[in-house]
C-alpha cells in the first residue's frame, strides 16, 4: 500500500469506519515500509521483493507470510485492495483455504484504460490468477457507477456494490491569500486545475483552450507536481507569456486547500480518471467543476447539476467549454454551489460511507452464513 494518494486514503477511511466497530487490521505488502503515523493508522508491514518480472510477480519470505497469516487468523471478512499484485493472489488463496469471504476493491484497475499500457502482463495475470480471485469474491466494491460499468466484462456473476469514497475537507480557516500572492484582482474569477502534471490529465491542452478562449476577467491556475512524462519546468516554460495563466507547482495541506477555496470553477479535462479526490474536494468546498466525460464522477456531477461535463476530445470542444463561462451569471454559480452542497451531503460525508460500508459487511457475512445452512 502506498503512503499517499487515493488508494492510501481509501484504506485509511476503511480503518476509520470499521476500526471502532470491530477488530480491523490493515496489512501492507510493500517493498518499502509504509511511511504513516501508525499511532492513528496502525498497519502491519509485510516486506516483498521485486522479481525479474516486476511488480506482477513479487514474492515475500516465508517468515513474513507466517506473520501475515497470524494477522488474518480468525478473520470473518477480507478486503483486498488493488489487483495485479502479489498480495491480492496471496490473500485470496488464504481466504479460500480458510473459507473466509473476500471483497475486492479494484480502484479502477479493471478500467479499459489501464490495458493501454503493460497490456500483455495484465491480461496474462487476469487469465492465470485474476479470474479465480474475482470469481471467488463475495463482492466487488466500486467507487462510482461508471467504474462498475467498465468493470462488468471482467467480474462475471460476482455482485458489485457502489460506495463513494468520503471527503474530509473540513472547515476552512486560512491566512493564505492566493489572489494577493498571484496578483489577481478581487473582481476577477479563478479557474483551477489541481493534479499531477501528466499528459493523461491534459494540462497543456487546458492551457491552450484557456488562451484561445480568451475570456475576460478569468485566470487559470495550475497546481500540482510535474511528472517524468511532463516535468514542471516544461509546463512553466510553456505557460510563460500566456496571459493570466499561473503555474505554481505542488501545494499541500493548508496551501492546497487555500487554492481550492479561492477558485470559482475547478477544471479537469482528463482522458481517464477513476475517482478524482480533487474533484470531490472541490465539490465539498462548494466549488463548481468543469470536467471531461472520462472522469468517472461525471454522471453524478450531471445528476446533481453541480458543474459542467464536457466532451473534451477535441481542441474546439475544450475551448468552447471554457468560452461558455463568459455567459454564466452569478445566479448560475450560486445554483451550482448549492447543488455542490447537496452532492456533498448525500454522497461525500464520512457518516454515509461508514453506514454503507457496515451494511456491506453485514450483508456479506449474512450471505456467507446462509450459504452454509
Amino acid at each position: 500500500m502506498p503512503d499517499s494518494g487515493g488508494t492510501y486514503q481509501s484504506c485509511k477511511h476503511f480503518f476509520q469506519a470499521l476500526g471502532a466497530w470491530c477488530q480491523f487490521d490493515t496489512i501492507s505488502f510493500t517493498s518499502i515500509a509504509c511511511n504513516v503515523d501508525k499511532r492513528t493508522f496502525p498497519i502491519h508491514d509485510v516486506p516483498v521483493v521485486d522479481s525479474f518480472a516486476g511488480r506482477y510477480y513479487l514474492w515475500s519470505a516465508k517468515k513474513n507470510l507466517v506473520y501475515a497469516e497470524s494477522v488474518l487468523a480468525g478473520a470473518d471478512l477480507i478486503f483486498i485492495h488493488m489487483l495485479y499484485r502479489y498480495h491480492s493472489q496471496w490473500a485470496s488463496n488464504f481466504a479460500m483455504q480458510h473459507g473466509i469471504p473476500t471483497v475486492i476493491v479494484p480502484h479502477g484497475s479493471l478500467d479499459p484504460y489501464v490495458f493501454t499500457y503493460r497490456c500483455l502482463q495484465k491480461k496474462a495475470w487476469l487469465r492465470i490468477v485474476g479470474r479465480k480471485i474475482l470469481d471467488n469474491a463475495s463482492a466487488i466494491l466500486c467507487a462510482t457507477e461508471r467504474e462498475r460499468e467498465k468493470a462488468k466484462q471482467h467480474v462475471g456473476s460476482t455482485p458489485s456494490k457502489i460506495i463513494s469514497w468520503p471527503i474530509s475537507f473540513g472547515p476552512f480557516d486560512c491566512t493564505i491569500d492566493v489572489r494577493s500572492i498571484l496578483g489577481i484582482p478581487p473582481s476577477d474569477r479563478i479557474l483551477l486545475f489541481v493534479g499531477r502534471l501528466h499528459p493523461v490529465k491534459r494540462p497543456i491542452e487546458t492551457i491552450d483552450a484557456f488562451v484561445t478562449a480568451n475570456i475576460d476577467g478569468w485566470h487559470l491556475i495550475l497546481v500540482g507536481p510535474g511528472s517524468s512524462e511532463l516535468p514542471l519546468n516544461e509546463v512553466v516554460l510553456y505557460a510563460n507569456g500566456c496571459s493570466r495563466v499561473h503555474v505554481v507547482g505542488a501545494q499541500f495541506g493548508e496551501s492546497k486547500n487555500a487554492f481550492i477555496h479561492s477558485a470559482d470553477m475547478y477544471i479537469l479535462f482528463s482522458k481517464k480518471e477513476n475517482y478524482s479526490y480533487t474533484v470531490a474536494e472541490a465539490i465539498q468546498a462548494r466549488v463548481p467543476v468543469m470536467i471531461s466525460r472520462e472522469v468517472d464522477l461525471s454522471p453524478v456531477v450531471e445528476r446533481y447539476a453541480c458543474g459542467i461535463v464536457v466532451d473534451a476530445i477535441t481542441e474546439s470542444s475544450r475551448r468552447d467549454a471554457i468560452k461558455s463561462l463568459e455567459s454564466l451569471r452569478n445566479s448560475n454559480f450560486n445554483s451550482m454551489r448549492d447543488n455542490c452542497d447537496r452532492f456533498s451531503q448525500n454522497e461525500l460525508q464520512f457518516s454515509v460511507f461508514e453506514d454503507r460500508l457496515k451494511e456491506l459487511v453485514n450483508n456479506t457475512l449474512e450471505s456467507q452464513t446462509n450459504t452454509f445452512i
